[in-house]
């Protein structure tokens, strides 16, 4: 399988527009764990998949589902399913996310820990390809490790083996994950906290080390040039400079000294700072940067280590805590981390929020310096009771005081306990053995809790409660939670294999659409080809597959789904490969080779859409069945796709399928030559050296996903596609020009045009559709144009669409536009206008001029290597997205695919002018032609029935085109194009 692939916009510049209905192709890549690469549209919508070297035949899982789509092959499945991987590997929509593509984009960029010193298994991941390690983090037993997409299928060797005919890891590997990003995040004041009063007190943080983990420290900062004692930089930034700003607001909320205005005197201004620099200079940063930050800062001797960083799973404190801990820390230097993280939470003042919420409370600095007493552990769990609640037992556990200080403390206790609505929980449901405790110095004291979740009533979920132990002036607050589970029941899922006996290899997954189980993923996984997992009372889709043999799909695949499950009470269902029938789809000719097969589903319930599919090599080996009642209410739409190719130059594309009531137990389709259509796609090329390509996608009504294949030929050259007719399918076209491969092993892309909105093509008919000819210039009109929205002013069109008008776009080399308005330029920048740099103006009305010139290399195009364009008219503040009044004109010259005409030849160009001019609205049209690039323009030619009478260049020479287009308002328009196309 072979994908298509463009030059990532992010790190090229790509000419051209994204209007809403006709879009340029944009694509993004990733490369899996294993090797495979995948291609993601400008929707992040998968299209194609490229298997790693020797990959071919393992079949490949598609699950769409929370907006995101995962591509998992069948010898990933079971290490994801037990936790061994981690799922963002292969969770393509998170991994096309800009900040990840811009973090691996020079390799991908995972962290593996170890069991034990696992020497040999260290060697073989450090060793594979050109894998580089990064980062040995000694908390985790971990390598932090980048590896060339190019070599990251040997990675994936080096982390697994085969065992007993089945993927797992490989000795001395205990878990893979992804390296994220991570962000800067925080705000908030130092006064709320209390701190003034710990400062009266005598106490701020002198003698205590606080680790800053940040963008960097400004260590010339007036409330901070004394109080850094170390640094250093875990970032591709050359230094451990704050240019973010975050860190340094960071450093001075926690131990600023308020030497330049005592009003902003951070929380413990006697403490240092220790400046670990793990988010860059873009406010960003990865897992393993932050991993070997908390390392130094513990080698370092820090008392408090601080994180503040946008992202769930990350660890750590805020400033906010970490000043307050080294304002504790001083007072209590004997105080390790389990009495500070007690005194801190027992301190908290409380809030109008749940402990799942904010935990214990607010942070109350004045309170904790003065805490000699703490909850030990700080928080107690009931964990889960099972649905239903009417059998329940009560669940008594212990809350245990410790007393720090020298003499007893006598403590007067209260519950207050809410629902998972933030309502009062019913009387009874958290109650305390005793009203009282009294803690003895230096010694611990316990008083029953008890959650009885029976008198719940018909609330389910998380219920919390606040102990509050008041004595001794102080206050000790503790959090306790319970999970009263949501209606629930056992469904136990058996597999059978084609031999009858329990399955071995099966991959099965419930995703939730609708009740209390909405959203929710859950793998069926068990050893014995039986299992059994706990679910919310809803509606599912159970996704299965039973493999013969995970590494090799054309031993066999058994695709069984049940596209609505409504799970009400406990249930088993049977997953039987025997009940399955082969599925056999073929193309009229016997030369042709299957290089890819999509079946798939789609689930939509209410305005989610939900994808189950396979990747595979080949339609050989697979077989289906449905599972469950009918489905009657047009929720469910299934689809077959298939790619052939037919030598080098030809291939076949077929979609089939729409709404079903019962996916579909086998399939078989043999398509003929009468029920194909016959695409002739010209892959236009005016430089040498390149290659093409010409992907079809297939788009069925209602469905929400296509694939497209695709095979890279010489160019310029022709690709015949034979693309299905039936089932209303609609065919999308994108072309793309390729200029070799580049170091991660994908194609540089350095021109991509679209055919546009999906067309249909009739049975039986031959169509051409030429790309990348010229005359290649401005498009204007329809979705293109000038648009003014309020105070924003913008260019929204292709500056390069080809001379069929395809939408489209390549790199250039240089690009400046311009706006004036009554003749004083208010703005310039570096856009092609593609409306993403608008210009602000004002609100009046007034005579506007948007100039722009690009300039595009000679490697790239020879055709067209520059393009001018310039538009005048008049503009007040819109109440909306307004298109304004310009104008283009489409030059039709005959050319080859080479964008090349006989020298000398004298030919009638039919002009088309467009936009505000067009029809009727035209007043002027005066058209020019150059032989010198545009030196000498020569008098216009004249234009008679839309048509002009043109000489050829000379051979080797190019010819220029420059236009003057006024509309009957007033309006001008001007356009030239540099090199519109050559002599031979």
């Amino acid at each position: 399988m072979t994908s298509p692939a463009q030059a990532d916009p992010d790190s090229t510049h790509t000419a051209g527009t994204s209007a809403d209905e006709v879009r340029v192709p944009v694509r993004h890549h990733v490369t899996l764990l294993t090797g495979d690469r995948v291609t993601l549209d400008s929707s992040g919508r998968p299209i194609a998949f490229d298997p790693a070297k020797g990959r071919e035949r393992i079949p490949v899982r598609t699950v769409q589902r929370d907006g995101h789509i995962h591509v998992v092959p069948a010898d990933a499945q079971r290490l994801i399913a037990d936790g061994t991987l981690d799922q963002r590997l292969f969770d393509v929509t998170e991994l096309s996310k800009k900040a990840n593509r811009t973090a691996q984009r020079h390799g991908l960029k995972v962290i593996v820990a170890y069991k034990g010193a696992a020497g040999a298994a260290k060697a073989e991941v450090r060793e594979a390809g050109g894998t580089k390690l990064r980062r040995t983090l000694k908390t985790l037993n971990a390598d932090a490790v980048q590896t060339p997409k190019r070599d990251a299928a040997e990675l994936w060797r080096a982390l697994t083996a085969e065992r007993d005919g089945a993927r797992t890891t490989a000795a001395g590997i205990s878990r893979v994950w992804l390296d994220g990003v991570r962000k800067a995040s925080l705000d908030k004041s130092v006064q709320q906290i209390g701190a003034p009063k710990a400062w009266e007190a005598g106490y701020d943080g002198k003698g205590v080390k606080i680790a800053v983990l940040d963008t960097g420290v400004d260590a010339t900062h007036p409330d901070l040039k004394e109080q850094v004692v170390g640094a250093k930089n875990f970032t591709p930034s050359p230094d451990t400079k704050d240019r973010v700003g975050h860190g340094t607001h960071v450093a001075s909320i926690a131990a600023g000294t308020g030497a330049k205005n005592a009003a902003y005197k951070g929380v413990a201004p006697g403490a240092k700072i220790l400046n670990g620099k793990v988010l860059g200079d873009t406010g960003g940063g990865d897992d393993s940067g932050i991993i070997a930050g908390i390392d130094w800062a513990a080698a370092e001797g820090a008392d408090v280590v601080n994180l503040s960083l946008g992202a769930p799973d990350t660890p750590g404190v805020d400033p906010l805590e970490a000043a307050v801990a080294a304002l504790l820390k001083q007072q209590h230097p004997d105080w390790k981390q389990p009495e500070l993280k007690g005194a801190l939470t027992a301190s908290t003042k409380g809030g109008k929020y749940t402990a799942f919420q904010q935990g214990s409370g607010r942070i109350a600095v004045d309170k904790a310096i003065e805490q000699t007493v703490i909850a030990d552990p700080v928080s107690v769990s009931f964990g889960t009771q099972l649905w239903p609640h009417t059998d329940d037992k009560p669940v008594t556990k212990k809350v245990t005081y410790r007393n720090l200080g020298k003499e007893e403390v006598t403590l007067d206790l209260t519950a207050e306990s809410l629902d998972p609505k933030g309502n009062p929980a019913p009387d009874g449901f958290f109650t305390l053995g005793a009203k009282k405790v009294t803690v003895p110095a230096g010694g611990t004291a316990s008083v029953d809790l008890t959650a009885d979740t029976r008198l719940g009533g018909a609330v389910d979920g998380a219920y919390s409660a606040y102990i509050v132990a008041n004595g001794g002036g102080q206050s000790v607050r503790t959090a306790a939670a319970v999970d009263r589970e949501v209606e629930s029941y056992d469904l136990t899922v058996k597999h059978i294999g084609r031999d009858g006996q329990a399955a071995k290899h099966y991959s099965t997954v419930l995703v939730g659409i609708s009740g209390l189980g909405e959203e929710q993923f859950i793998p069926v996984r068990g050893d014995s080809g039986t299992a059994t997992v706990r679910v919310p009372k809803g509606g599912y889709v159970l996704d299965a597959g039973v493999i013969v043999d995970p590494e090799d799909i054309t031993k066999g695949v058994d695709w069984i789904a049940q596209p609505k499950l409504d799970v009400t009470k406990d249930a088993t269902l049977t997953v039987d490969a025997r009940t399955a029938e082969p599925v056999d789809i073929s193309v009229p000719s016997s030369a042709a080779k299957s290089v890819f097969a999509s079946p798939s589903f789609e689930v939509t319930a209410g305005t989610a859409g939900y994808g189950f599919g396979w990747w595979l090599d080949s339609y050989t080996g697979l077989r289906t069945a449905h599972l469950g009642p009918q489905v009657t209410d047009g929720s469910v739409l299934q689809k077959w796709e298939g790619h052939w190719t037919k030598g080098e130059k030809a291939q076949y594309s077929t979609v089939a399928g729409g709404v079903v009531k019962k996916l579909a137990t086998g399939y078989t389709r043999e398509y003929k030559e009468a029920d194909l259509a016959t695409v002739k796609a010209g892959l236009g090329a005016s430089s040498s050296g390149k290659q093409a390509t010409a992907t079809a996608f297939g788009r069925l009504p209602g469905s929400f996903s296509a694939t497209g294949f695709s095979a890279p030929q010489k160019a310029p050259s022709t690709r015949t596609l034979y693309v299905s007719t039936d089932d209303k399918v609609k065919w999308s076209l994108e072309y793309e020009q390729r200029a070799g491969v580049g170091d991660d092993g994908w194609p540089i892309v350095d021109a991509s045009y679209t055919l546009g909105k999906p067309q249909a093509f009739a049975a039986g008919k031959t169509y051409t559709k030429t790309f990348n000819t010229a005359v290649i210039g401005p498009r204007v009109g329809g979705d293109y144009g000038v648009v003014r929205d309020g105070d924003k002013l913008t260019g929204r069109l292709p500056l390069f669409a080809d001379g069929k008008t395809h939408a489209g776009g390549s790199l250039y080399t240089a690009v400046k536009t311009t706006l004036t308005r009554d003749g004083t330029q208010i703005g310039t920048n570096d856009d092609p206008l593609t409306g993403g740099k608008p210009f602000t103006v004002p609100a009046g009305d007034a005579e506007y001029k948007l100039s722009t010139s690009v300039k595009r290399s000679v490697a790239v195009s020879a055709a067209s290597t520059r393009v001018d364009a310039s538009w005048t008219f008049r503009s007040k503040k819109t109440a909306t997205a307004t298109k304004l009044p310009v104008s283009g004109v489409h030059v039709g010259a005959a050319v080859g695919l080479d964008s090349r005409a006989p020298a000398g030849a004298k030919q009638s160009v039919p002009l088309k002018v467009t936009g505000a001019a067009a029809g009727a609205n035209l007043k002027s049209l005066h058209f020019y032609v150059s032989y010198d690039y545009g030196q000498h323009w020569g008098d216009p030619l004249k234009v008679t029935g839309g048509k002009v009478e043109i000489k050829n260049p000379e051979k080797g020479k190019a010819i220029s085109f420059h236009a003057k287009i006024t509309d009957k308002k007033g309006n001008k328009s001007t356009i030239s194009i540099y090199n519109a196309y050559y002599g031979k």
